[in-house]
């Protein structure tokens, strides 16, 4: 038996066949890669807008905290004021005693002084 070799004709529809069914599959690839391409990209909005998000929030929740941060802080000065009058006039009432000690002083020590003397004697 003999084997028939094809025609250039056969060839010639088998060749444009194949590359037919290659157009067909690149065409399904680049479609593919396409959707894939654009899936990818809605993807990463999708991240970027949830990481906007979560920063938004981040920075409101510690611009509340700096709020009231600055609350506190206002009223430790109130209180350090209101304070500071008590303070001053501890104070004056120390310097005051201090003053009145020094003059008791000074007295015990002329008393001293006229009791050695022999002059007026305190029992």
């Amino acid at each position: 038996k003999r084997i028939k070799a094809p025609a250039d004709s056969e060839i010639s529809k088998n060749s444009i066949i194949e590359q037919n069914n290659f157009q067909i599959e690149t065409t399904k690839t680049e479609d593919d890669l396409k959707f894939l391409a654009r899936l990818k990209a809605e993807t990463e909005i999708e991240v970027n807008d949830a990481i906007l998000k979560e920063s938004e929030e981040a920075v409101l929740g510690m611009n509340k905290e700096l709020h009231e941060v600055k609350e506190v802080m206002q009223d430790l000065a109130m209180l350090v004021k209101d304070q500071d009058e008590g303070v001053e006039q501890i104070h004056a009432n120390v310097e005051g005693a201090h003053a009145k000690t020094s003059e008791a002083y000074e007295e015990l020590k002329k008393a001293e002084k006229i009791q050695k003397e022999g002059g007026c004697c305190v029992s």
